[in-house]
């Protein structure tokens, strides 16, 4: 006589789907752990940060030595990429430090009204593009003004980290001379936004952050801002 077992039976399409996404979760996390691309963007990431440190500490130490922070002539050495590596800022930083793909960090000073960085600045900042756009240290929704000019003629696309003085934010806009904006008393500014009909100045010479705001007459996007006018913020 053959007996039949009525209780047996194979897996279920609900464990079955359990087993895939468990599995599914498991690639996932090795992907991540294992990226190597990943990795290694966050190491130059890492290196960037110590270096800006470093510059940062030892223009201070500069600082309490002459009274000033770096000027242009001192600059106009620390940015030619022949240095890097270098004992050109010895002895504050023994060896000069670039940005992992070689060329050097950008640092803005102080400049007179046309731009012109000063011998005797009182305040730095130091700026560099971090390749993991999710970094945390990253200011929060330094992305939300598309091709902004927000550093000189760099967009927020190319950079989105910094250090800077104690004074100073290093985030804090710094246009491009060219652009009719006084960041210190913006009573003084001259507000364009652009729209269908094309460029043309802003009504109550004000332009806020829901509009397309310009500080030049041409609405030239390196003079594109957030705001400008008497209720404007941005400022450095």
């Amino acid at each position: 006589m053959v007996v039949i077992n009525k209780n047996k039976s194979g897996f279920t399409l609900v464990e079955i789907l359990i087993v895939m996404a468990i599995l599914i979760s498991l690639a996932i996390m090795l992907i991540g752990a294992f990226n190597p691309i990943a990795n290694v963007n966050k190491a130059r990431d890492a290196t960037r940060k110590k270096d800006l440190n470093r510059i940062k500490i030892a223009f201070e130490e500069y600082n309490n030595d002459k009274g000033s922070y770096p000027g242009k002539s001192v600059l106009d050495n620390l940015s030619d990429d022949n240095n890097c590596g270098s004992s050109i800022f010895t002895p504050w930083l023994v060896i000069w430090p670039c940005d992992p793909n070689e060329n050097h960090y950008v640092i803005f000073i102080e400049s007179d009204r046309y731009g012109t960085f000063l011998e005797s600045p009182s305040w730095f900042k130091i700026i560099t593009n971090l390749e993991n756009k999710e970094d945390p240290d990253i200011p929060s929704g330094w992305y939300e003004y598309g091709d902004m000019f927000h550093l000189g003629s760099l967009g927020i696309n190319d950079v989105n980290y910094g250090v800077s003085s104690p004074n100073v934010n290093w985030y804090d806009a710094q246009l491009d001379p060219s652009c009719e904006m006084d960041l210190l008393d913006h009573s003084n500014d001259f507000c364009y936004i652009k729209d269908a009909e094309g460029c043309k100045g802003a009504p109550g010479n004000v332009c806020n952050e829901d509009q397309k705001c310009y500080a030049r007459r041409d609405c030239s996007d390196i003079c594109k801002v957030k705001c400008c006018g008497v209720s404007c913020n941005l400022r450095y």
